[in-house]
């Protein structure tokens, strides 16, 4: 995809694209239990698993494919999460987010993936926006709801959560067609 901005700005945040340097921040979301419980990749246990991570962040959102973004409060820099989407073909996007447990229950997850849902929905070269998750977890289930990306099914059995016992569980999964 081309001309996929670097940073982008809401009312509360900052948008960016992953830097050099921004392991340590990874690191504090991505090593909690409680922040990647529902998530289909492993916890970080050391820094290293967060440098590799933003290595390749940045790696792939320079060659078009995957744009993570971190999601930095706008008040006090502060790096609280990530956000951003994947290119699954050349008119499909995977959309998604995390945000460190410290602070969920505040809108910065709804603003964040909202923003992401509208400006894809806005790019012409984009036809279905996709995403997914575990099917217990209510609060992503309530902010897919709020965004308004329309619930297409329930898989049994269909992704590997390795954060609950490795095991494969239900996932619930969205698609808006544009």
């Amino acid at each position: 995809m081309q001309n996929v901005p670097e940073i982008f700005h809401t009312k509360r945040l900052i948008l960016r694209k992953y830097q050099p340097g921004d392991e340590t921040s990874v690191f504090k979301y991505a090593s909690d239990k409680k922040t990647v419980k529902y998530m289909n990749w492993p916890r970080h246990n050391l820094l290293s698993d967060s440098l590799k991570y933003v290595e390749y962040a940045i790696m792939s959102f320079e060659k078009g494919v995957d744009f993570p973004l971190a999601i930095i409060l706008k008040r006090d820099n502060t790096f609280i999460g990530s956000t951003g989407f994947k290119l699954v073909d050349f008119q499909t996007a995977f959309i998604g987010y995390i945000l460190h447990s410290d602070y969920w229950e505040k809108g910065y997850a709804t603003e964040a993936i909202e923003f992401v849902y509208n400006w894809l929905c806005k790019n012409p070269e984009i036809k279905h926006i996709t995403t997914s998750c575990h099917y217990k977890n209510q609060a992503s289930i309530r902010i897919l709801e709020k965004i308004g990306i329309p619930f297409e099914l329930i898989k049994k059995e269909s992704t590997i959560f390795p954060n609950l016992e490795g095991k494969t569980h239900q996932t619930r999964y969205y698609r808006k067609t544009i």
